[in-house]
């Protein structure tokens, strides 16, 4: 093992892990936001707004997020929005994220049967509280239910986004970017 080399490039190695975790750090939390704001906007049909949070979730589910931080890096400055590569990768990782996210939230406002939001109702809890689920977390069997089972549904995607964000991936945009510009 060649200890001159480990410690050489260690702290580049450091700096690319806070970079990666920066950015995926970032992209999760604005995806919470998206993915929660369209899930919303979803499960109570709000006219307009429904289709479109529809057809965003379908557009970037259906499109490979190599294919969107590609866009966002070389088609926005088409248009004369430039973006840093971190920036392009926050946002395809939100844009990607808040619509898996989307899903996950919305299927999980809709696991809650209707009969148990009414019976929140009778029990004295407000609309707003029924509606979001802050009922008893006792099931009908009597055993606790177990909210770990909901995060892998939303959290399993995680660790591919990362890595086509970090820095592997930015090295790849940039790349790219050179070998655009040797061809034009």
């Amino acid at each position: 093992m060649d200890w001159e080399f480990i410690i050489k490039y260690a702290p580049m190695y450091v700096r690319a892990a806070r970079l990666t975790l920066r950015i995926g750090g970032l992209g999760i939390l604005l995806s919470i936001v998206v993915g929660f704001a369209c899930s919303f906007v979803r499960y109570r049909r709000i006219p307009v707004l429904h289709s479109i949070a529809g057809m965003y979730i379908e557009l970037a589910r259906n499109t490979l997020l190599l294919i969107q931080l590609f866009f966002l890096y070389f088609g926005l400055p088409k248009i004369g929005l430039k973006l840093s590569a971190e920036a392009c990768a926050v946002v395809g990782l939100c844009f990607l994220g808040g619509a898996y996210m989307a899903e996950s939230f919305r299927s999980g406002m809709e696991a809650v049967e209707k009969s148990q939001a009414e019976a929140g109702l009778c029990l004295g809890l407000t609309a707003w509280q029924a509606d979001h689920r802050r009922l008893p977390l006792r099931s009908a069997e009597g055993g606790d239910l177990d909210l770990r089972r909901g995060f892998p549904s939303v959290f399993h995607r995680v660790p591919a986004h990362l890595h086509a964000c970090g820095p592997a991936g930015k090295t790849l945009l940039v790349r790219r970017e050179r070998y655009v510009r040797e061809d034009t």
